[in-house]
């Protein structure tokens, strides 16, 4: 059984789709789902969740990505957890959560991931079936909750970044030695940057969600935390990403 987080902010249209690929999907495994309603604007009866046991919580500000998860992390019971963005969607495959789900037959799993379309790193790039990497994006991952807590669970970043939460969670993971998987049977559509780009700004901007100086920020930042060497061993030639 694996239970999912999304954290959400003022993105109702995008995160009623993914609730509905989740209640479509019929996926036996999942367990309870819980929403952070960053912007106190979701209204459980007002989507298409039949079929989904839903949890909903209202922090009552916008607690962003990686608090919140840790808002809704004390109440996930299951032996994993899948961190999924709002404007995922899951494709209709049989089987997809079982795919997942299985590889953590071997103990040394720590993380599992599908294949996307818009994602940093090999997720989004062709390659064999499975494939073992050193970074995992955050826009759907699932874990093992007993690993996550080894390796500090979730926490922010250093000097609380925007972008990187979920690079930094892997540079901690391969440091402990723990291995990380892509599987492209499992295919999960992001849409990509609806919110980071919605409070920011594109790209193109300066300080907007993935511009060039965000990006480098990112980078200074963990590299100070962790040293040149773990970044570049687990980011490789890719810049970090952001997941919302």
């Amino acid at each position: 059984m694996v239970e999912c987080v999304i954290p959400t902010f003022k993105n109702e249209y995008w995160l009623k789709r993914c609730l509905q690929s989740l209640a479509d999907a019929k996926m036996p495994e999942l367990g309870t789902v819980h929403i952070v309603d960053n912007g106190g604007d979701f209204y459980e009866s007002n989507h298409f969740v039949r079929g989904l046991t839903l949890r909903v919580y209202k922090p009552g500000a916008n607690l962003g990505w990686t608090d919140g998860l840790l808002h809704a992390m004390p109440n996930v019971r299951s032996e994993f957890v899948m961190f999924l963005n709002d404007d995922t969607e899951f494709e209709r495959m049989p089987d997809r959560l079982g795919k997942l789900l299985e590889h953590f037959k071997d103990p040394d799993v720590a993380a599992v991931g599908p294949a996307t379309g818009v994602a940093m790193g090999r997720q989004a790039l062709a390659g064999p079936d499975l494939e073992y990497t050193k970074l995992l994006i955050g826009f759907c991952m699932i874990l093992r909750r007993s690993t996550l807590e080894e390796v500090g669970g979730v926490r922010g970043v250093p000097g609380d970044m925007k972008l990187g939460d979920d690079v930094d969670l892997c540079i901690r993971l391969n440091k402990a030695g723990k291995k990380m998987l892509i599987d492209r049977r499992v295919f999960v559509y992001h849409h990509a940057f609806k919110t980071g780009t919605r409070l920011y700004g594109s790209a193109r901007r300066d300080g907007g969600w993935n511009s060039l100086s965000m990006v480098s920020d990112t980078v200074q930042k963990l590299i100070l935390e962790y040293g040149a060497e773990a970044v570049v061993d687990t980011i490789g030639e890719n810049g970090p990403a952001g997941s919302d």
